[in-house]
């Protein structure tokens, strides 16, 4: 069954000094509007998504990826990551001719 890759960020928690927003990756085989009440029990401020894209391998990517940013890892399933490794995230999901369901 498929589920949704996303990468969702809150401007609430952008570091003050070094002014980097991290990123989350996750999934969720419902919605990712569902999924900021879960994150919002957390941290407060408003989440908003980058990306979501509907996957038949939605885990096996997000391991991926997990894997691949965890020299940028701030906490948990939260990146540090900058508009190239953003892309990649982009590319590599569009190239898996998925659905994208927001840009």
């Amino acid at each position: 069954m498929a589920g949704i890759l996303y990468v969702v960020f809150n401007k609430w928690i952008t570091n003050p000094e070094t002014k980097e927003m991290p990123y989350k990756i996750g999934i969720t085989k419902g919605t990712v509007e569902d999924r900021y009440y879960g994150l919002g029990l957390k941290m407060p401020g408003e989440f908003e998504t980058l990306s979501a894209y509907l996957l038949e391998d939605y885990q096996q990517v997000e391991s991926f990826f997990l894997n691949l940013f965890k020299q940028y890892r701030n906490n948990g399933e939260w990146f540090n990551l900058n508009q190239e490794q953003l892309n990649l995230i982009k590319l590599n999901c569009e190239h898996r001719k998925r659905i994208l369901i927001f840009k």
